[in-house]
């Protein structure tokens, strides 16, 4: 009874905690793999598609305040996703 005191408060780590964790781990790195560019063909495709609505408005300033508008807003969205990548990656880094 006195010897599941630790492993029932958490202070030792049992042998099926640790493979939960490492699983659910695998799993997060394998969806951050997956995800991450895709988000990053997203942005990108944001930020061409505003360019063509902005080339295709000739002279049409709601059109071109269209384009413009998704340029900035693909842009933001890939420093955005660039600073949080590194952010994570230099903690990874650091944590090992």
């Amino acid at each position: 009874m006195l010897g599941d005191v630790p492993a029932i408060a958490l202070a030792q780590e049992t042998e099926s905690q640790s493979s939960d964790l490492e699983a659910v781990t695998a799993l997060l790195r394998i969806l951050f793999e997956n995800v991450i560019p895709l988000l990053f063909l997203i942005a990108i495709s944001v930020f061409f598609w505003g360019l063509v609505q902005l080339i295709a408005s000739a002279g049409d300033q709601g059109a071109a305040s269209s384009g413009k508008n998704l340029m900035i807003a693909g842009v933001v969205a890939l420093l955005v996703m660039s600073s949080v990548w590194g952010i994570l990656a230099f903690i990874g880094y650091a944590v090992g």
